[in-house]
């Protein structure tokens, strides 16, 4: 299962430079079984994210397992973005209609493709955000959308975390990593 956590740092080079991944806490409670302080170290696990530059950096991620029911939980920081190695400020920035920053137009491709999956799953994340962003006009399209969203979460970070905890899913799509586990009968 994968988390999203508010760390120390607040990009990919301050996380790396700081070893910040040695900070990270556990979830207080197993997500499986309940349990409170059940979460012992386990390892890390390496992914790419980009840096303030636009440039890929390796982080660790920190991996935990409960102690009673053996569910493994990585803690992702929030940085960075479930299953996207493009960072959250830049995205933010690409989305938000930036153009000519380094970051931006070194992975110009790859945050067009973003955008797509974004504008692809707006009706789904309008059914699942209902009313909390406000009301939604008729046929809006997926700007108005992400401009509600920076409106109340004023960062692609914040409501990541809001949509990964509250509703099991991201701006780009539902992931396995992220739904309840189910215990065995």
């Amino acid at each position: 299962m994968q988390v999203i956590v508010k760390t120390i740092c607040n990009t990919a080079e301050e996380y790396v430079r700081q070893q910040a991944c040695r900070s990270v806490r556990p979830p207080e409670m197993c997500p499986k079984c309940g349990r409170m302080h059940s979460l012992k170290h386990l390892d890390y696990y390496q992914r790419g994210c980009t840096d303030s530059q636009g440039k890929v950096l390796e982080i660790s991620v920190k991996r935990f397992e409960c102690q009673y029911c053996g569910l493994t939980v990585s803690c992702l920081p929030d940085f960075a973005q479930p299953y996207r190695l493009i960072n959250n400020a830049t995205t933010q920035k690409f989305f938000g209609g930036e153009r000519s920053s380094i970051d931006v137009l070194r992975n110009i491709g790859n945050l067009r493709r973003y955008w797509k999956v974004f504008a692809c799953n707006t009706g789904r994340l309008r059914r699942i955000f209902g009313c909390a962003l406000g009301r939604a006009p008729p046929k809006e399209p997926a700007t108005g959308l992400w401009r509600r969203m920076l409106a109340k979460y004023r960062t692609l970070a914040n409501a990541t975390r809001h949509l990964v905890r509250e509703f099991k899913t991201t701006c780009f799509g539902q992931y396995r990593c992220h739904q309840p586990a189910v215990q065995a009968a």
